[in-house]
């Protein structure tokens, strides 16, 4: 009984042991939970993107050229600022009034890709009086995104008997994501939510009231049917 018990104890011990071993191997190997974007961080800064506009002395409205300018700063701005859009227009130069009537024109095309005065300010700056062609000045914060380098080839790939993770394990991951995120912004904090319709919601909950569909209507041309096209 004393042998039987002793083997027993030493088989219970061995598989012990291998279950010890089985554990170490699931914190060390393939199933240790990796933390990749505090191993290859992404470092989110502020940028300032800038638009400068020459206007002449003799200028009576923009080129064709500075409104396709003007327009793709703004859908730059749309996707990417951070805070105003900021205008500054030159005093003291000789074109001060050819600017002025440039600004104008800018404020106006703004406007009408959305841009109002909730998203535009404007600044001045004192230009040199020699500057004949001082220019306007449309500016914004956006934020840039930049990865952690990759190529950290120190680690023996030939002998790694914990089977842990590369030190480059996820850095091409996150150097993906780096170039192709829209807004860096959104890598800090949240996008902000549009305020809620009011309007809609209390139309709905006085239709739920009077025991109305609350559903939007459907219109004639919206079917579920299935295509009768090669039925037969």
């Amino acid at each position: 009984m004393d042998v039987f018990f002793n083997l027993r104890t030493v088989g219970f011990a061995i598989l012990a042991l291998g279950l010890t071993a089985c554990a170490n191997l699931g914190q060390n190997g393939p199933l240790q939970a990796t933390n990749i974007s505090e191993r290859h961080p992404i470092t989110v800064d502020t940028q300032a993107a800038t638009l400068m506009i020459d206007v002449a002395p003799d200028s009576v409205s923009l080129s064709d050229d500075d409104i396709a300018r003007i327009d793709g700063f703004a859908a730059r701005y749309k996707a990417r600022g951070d805070g105003p859009m900021v205008m500054s227009i030159p005093t003291g130069a000789p074109n001060r009034g050819a600017a002025s009537r440039a600004a104008a024109e800018v404020e106006t095309r703004l406007d009408a890709l959305a841009l109002g005065a909730r998203d535009v300010r404007l600044s001045h700056y004192r230009a040199s009086g020699a500057a004949s062609n001082a220019p306007l000045i449309l500016s914004f914060t956006q934020h840039v995104a930049t990865p952690s380098p990759c190529g950290n080839w120190s680690q023996d790939y030939a002998f790694n008997p914990r089977n842990t993770a590369s030190p480059n394990f996820g850095c091409a991951a996150r150097n993906n994501l780096a170039v192709m995120v829209a807004d860096p912004g959104d890598l800090v904090a949240p996008r902000g939510m549009d305020p809620a319709d009011a309007q809609r919601r209390d139309d709905i909950l006085e239709r739920y009231r009077a025991g109305e569909t609350t559903q939007s209507e459907r219109s004639e041309e919206e079917s579920g049917a299935v295509s009768q096209v090669n039925q037969n």
